[in-house]
């Protein structure tokens, strides 16, 4: 039993870190070729509306994946989140208009250090770093709130403070995540061992939005811009 569910844990991580790694491939083929088709940036950035609505389109995605997986067949799961991975290269586009190609591929390879580091931190480490954990989401809601203010405000020194506490709270988020892991595929393997694939898909989307967030603060501090 003990190594059957070693087996299934070791199967779970290796599953999460694969979808999320074809999640981040679908993204940035779809980002790089959406620059590269004049058509495509014509429709998409034409009209504020069509934006608006590829961003609120991916947050129903979000929303659905993480409150009705439980429902929902491991194909459905898996479609969720690529279609999400597409829709959000769409509009991630628009970093191949801003920034050059060369940092951008900088910004992915030192985000890709960084969130393995992290990640290698929250598999090894025994220290539960559930505390932890909770402080960087209360730290990112703090910042979401800071951050919708600063709109108005428009303070520069506000928005670099803001990167910088960012980039930390998502490092930090990225080593507790990966140990949560460990966690979720624990109660779904005891539950059904059917949910462990499924709980494995929630599980890439919560990395994959982790190195996201970790690759854009990165690329505003180093990106160089056209």
């Amino acid at each position: 039993m003990e190594k059957s569910l070693e087996r299934s844990r070791e199967d779970f991580i290796s599953k999460v870190i694969t979808y999320m790694g074809v999640g981040l491939f679908v993204t940035f083929l779809t980002a790089y070729f959406t620059y590269a088709t004049e058509s495509l940036q014509n429709l998409i950035y034409s009209s504020n509306f069509v934006f608006l609505g590829l961003i609120i389109f991916e947050s129903i995605i979000v929303s659905v994946l993480s409150s009705r997986i439980d429902s929902m067949t491991v194909t459905a799961a898996k479609f969720g989140f690529l279609l999400y991975s597409f829709l959000n290269g769409i509009t991630f586009s628009a970093i191949f208009l801003v920034y050059t190609e060369s940092s951008i591929f900088m910004a992915f390879l030192i985000s890709s250090v960084t969130f393995v580091s992290a990640g290698l931190v929250g598999i090894v480490t025994k220290r539960d770093l559930g505390i932890v954990g909770r402080l960087a989401l209360m730290t990112l809601f703090g910042i979401i709130v800071i951050s919708i203010l600063n709109m108005f405000l428009g303070l520069d020194s506000v928005d670099i403070m803001l990167s910088i506490v960012g980039l930390v709270t998502f490092i930090i988020l990225t080593a507790y995540d990966m140990q949560k892991l460990k966690k979720i595929h624990y109660e779904a393997y005891e539950i059904d061992e059917y949910l462990v694939d499924k709980f494995a898909i929630i599980g890439a989307l919560t990395l994959y939005l982790d190195f996201i967030n970790i690759f854009l603060r990165i690329l505003k501090f180093i990106g160089k811009k056209k």
